[in-house]
């Protein structure tokens, strides 16, 4: 017997091991992809942030839909999540417009744990399953109103159907699933092409090599062609032409080190605590050093799906190595976390099959992945990702209607924030917004500074450059990835 099939006989020994099989492993499930929507519900509550209300802003002038794929050539404009924000219009609850990201979500992770299933792999699934739908990370992009959470449950049927397609050689309908998926994929956003590139190479290669499998030539065009047409006309009619709004500008190694430190429950990198940042530093390493093993000990067992695996995970860093952008976000990476997850997955399982010592460390580390994931997530539900419209409301409930002048660092974000903090609360529309604070000759009552860096502290009162003195009134902490922490300074009259 081959190491795979043993692989597989462990699997089913631990699937086995209630006496129940049949019926333990679709409840497990059941209750992995329950817990999952209702994490991604409990955290799709309060206010927009700043990246969702830019999109509301590009597209509240819009009169038909069409005009969000010719007339908002915007890096913030995904396509579908657009269509839906245009559709709630400004001043629907914010659950609302994060909805189909939610219900998006779970479904990923049920689709994650049917593809291993079929590949005869059902623990290694249901591990998958339980990292991603209780990954952070994944909760974070998956219950926002972003085209992140569809661009993810795209890439998982796009899986899907190559796992069906390496099954049955000869299915158009696995291949023309590929071949839809894929193009709605390019359309949600644009960095699905970090999986749709690998994937289609893989198909090719896999097709060629018919040592490997039988795929047939018609299954492979019907597949990649589609998407593939999709993206040349994005990139010839949309991309051109699109706006970049920007974000902050860190260090590729730093923006590397930060996700995959996030993505197994670690902190951010921090110039504030280095502490932080050194167990930020060791968690990546170690959580890369699992992964790379893992990956190097399934491609000896013969199955393609590796060489698949390890083409998606080396393609951000070879792109960002040919564009070399101005920014990168770990958002821009999800898909290659997704598959990440799985090599770690399928540790967990290799680690449970080798003896007592390796189940308790694959256990422990199943644990740990899970209760600090779910720690930092339920930050995210206490907290939120905005503070403005709290903000806003302090400075009106505080002080006269001639009193509410504001200003910052930010002048473009904060007025759309102000913008549609009036639009959802019109008693807010008393408050002005001071630009360009540094050379104006009246000063603004209250000021907002933010940093990336949820360590930092700013200091309590400060004096401006015209010699004002604020002091500080409110401060609001950030989750890792997402906004920034949050100071509200009120001047201090002499």
């Amino acid at each position: 017997m081959n190491s795979n099939a043993c692989q597989k006989a462990d699997t089913q020994k631990v699937a086995s091991e209630n006496g129940h099989p049949s019926r333990a492993l679709p409840l497990s499930l059941g209750g992995i992809v329950l817990a999952s929507l209702i994490l991604r519900g409990l955290c799709s509550g309060g206010e927009l942030w700043l990246d969702e209300i830019i999109t509301l802003n590009l597209v509240r002038g819009l009169r038909h839909p069409w005009e969000i794929l010719t007339n908002v050539l915007h890096d913030n404009n995904h396509l579908f999540n657009s269509l839906w924000m245009w559709f709630c219009g400004e001043t629907a609850q914010a659950w609302l417009h994060r909805l189909p990201s939610v219900i998006f979500g779970p479904i990923s992770v049920y689709l994650l744990a049917r593809s291993m299933r079929i590949l005869g792999e059902p623990v290694v699934g249901l591990i998958w399953a339980l990292f991603v739908g209780s990954s952070y990370v994944f909760v974070l992009a998956t219950s926002e109103a972003r085209g992140y959470s569809l661009e993810v449950l795209c890439a998982t049927l796009c899986f899907d159907a190559i796992v069906r397609l390496l099954k049955t050689p000869y299915s158009l309908r696995a291949a023309r699933s590929f071949g839809i998926y894929a193009s709605l994929g390019i359309l949600a956003h644009a960095s699905f092409f970090l999986f749709l590139g690998p994937a289609a190479m893989w198909l090719i290669w896999t097709w060629k090599d018919t040592s490997v499998s039988t795929l047939t030539r018609k299954a492979v065009y019907t597949a990649v062609l589609p998407p593939m047409i999709i993206t040349l006309a994005m990139t010839m009619l949309f991309y051109p032409h699109m706006i970049i709004g920007g974000a902050p500008i860190a260090p590729y190694l730093d923006v590397g080190i930060t996700t995959l430190s996030v993505a197994v429950g670690g902190e951010a990198l921090s110039d504030s605590n280095k502490s932080v940042s050194i167990i930020a530093y060791l968690v990546a390493i170690f959580t890369a050093a699992l992964a790379l093993t893992e990956l190097a000990l399934w491609r000896r067992e013969g199955s393609p799906i590796p060489s698949l695996v390890g083409a998606i995970l080396i393609a951000p860093p070879i792109v960002v190595f040919l564009l070399q952008p101005e920014f990168i976000l770990p958002r821009y990476f999800l898909i290659a976390l997704l598959f990440l997850y799985l090599l770690c997955a399928r540790l967990v399982v290799r680690l449970t099959t080798s003896g007592i010592a390796g189940k308790i460390a694959g256990t422990l580390l199943v644990s740990l992945f899970v209760f600090f994931n779910t720690k930092t997530t339920l930050r995210l539900w206490q907290q939120g990702r905005s503070h403005f419209m709290e903000i806003f409301q302090l400075i009106v409930a505080t002080t006269a209607e001639d009193e509410r002048t504001v200003g910052g660092a930010q002048d473009i974000q904060n007025s759309y924030r102000l913008a549609y903090a009036c639009a959802v609360d019109p008693k807010l529309g008393s408050i002005t917004y001071v630009k360009d604070v540094r050379n104006t000759p009246t000063p603004p009552n209250f000021m907002i500074w933010e940093t990336l860096d949820q360590y930092e502290q700013l200091p309590t009162r400060w004096t401006s450059k015209q010699g004002t003195i604020y002091e500080r009134i409110a401060e609001y902490s950030a989750v890792p990835l997402n906004g920034s922490a949050t100071f509200v300074y009120r001047r201090v009259e002499r």
